[in-house]
């Protein structure tokens, strides 16, 4: 059998619930992590990673994506890499607010996106794609600046998917 980088599968949205997949989209590809959430008989939530849509904020939490839609899926393993650089980090709450952080919450790394149906925010698990339910702490570090890279087990052909800087957002 041939090798094939990354190695990609194409299943239903139900069957990726945890994954960080690709679903097409009229406007170009949509980078999602897809939670484990099932709102409704069949329906998914899903993170819009790279949402460019104008006066749309660019990580977006949606409720309504059909489980049997199709999307492509990494087999290959992907990490998220947060930035350690001083800057990048906050500890005093001035992101708190700040759309596609990722926010060290009780032992969980989530990612904060606004809910575009209901409005105000979702913490998603970036690791398990569980949605945080609960009271948020008092105190919880953000950073902002991440990435998620497509790391090959040979190590020749890591490359990378997506970063997110919160320093450029408008």
């Amino acid at each position: 059998m041939n090798d094939v980088f990354p190695e990609i599968w194409s299943v239903p949205l139900a069957e990726a619930a945890g994954s960080v997949a690709v679903i097409p989209h009229p406007d170009g590809p949509l980078l999602t992590l897809v939670t484990n959430e099932s709102i409704q008989n069949g329906l998914r939530s899903i993170v819009i990673l790279n949402l460019k849509s104008p006066n749309n904020l660019p990580v977006q939490f949606h409720e309504n994506w059909r489980d049997s839609e199709m999307c492509l899926c990494y087999k290959t393993p992907l990490r998220f890499e947060l930035s350690n650089k001083e800057s990048d980090i906050d500890t005093s709450g001035n992101w708190y607010r700040r759309v596609g952080v990722i926010a060290s919450i009780n032992n969980q790394l989530c990612i904060r996106a606004v809910a575009a149906a209901r409005g105000g925010f979702r913490y998603v698990n970036v690791q398990t794609g569980s949605v945080f339910s609960g009271d948020l702490p008092n105190y919880f570090v953000t950073f902002g600046v991440w990435s998620i890279w497509l790391r090959d087990p040979l190590r020749e052909r890591s490359s990378l998917l997506f970063d997110f800087n919160v320093h450029q957002l408008p």
